[in-house]
């Protein structure tokens, strides 16, 4: 199962160490081959806003009470799978460099 959240501070692109970035009060772990970047915020009521941005120039902002949240995720997995395959991240690393 894919990790879109990086529990384990791996990529789950390229299965890279990610670096941690703390920044007003925004929690942030990227790729070092700037293929994935998840920013992490907590908001007054509880919750978190995830960004999430994935080599290719896609981003995806949620919250983690967002009722589509599971469709979200779908989706955020979906464009792993899809650029893991092949490994055609790394054609998109070379041609955008860093998200």
């Amino acid at each position: 199962m894919i990790d879109i959240y990086c529990k384990d501070d791996c990529c789950p692109i390229c299965n890279s160490k990610l670096e941690r970035i703390f920044a007003h009060n925004c929690n942030m772990r990227e790729c070092k081959t700037g293929c994935y970047l998840i920013s992490k915020r907590s908001n007054h009521i509880g919750g978190h806003l995830y960004v999430i941005k994935i080599v290719g120039g896609l981003r995806f902002g949620f919250f983690n009470t967002n009722e589509d949240l599971i469709e979200i995720e779908k989706t955020i997995i979906s464009k792993i799978e899809y650029l893991r395959e092949n490994d055609r991240y790394i054609g998109e690393i070379l041609v955008r460099g860093k998200v």
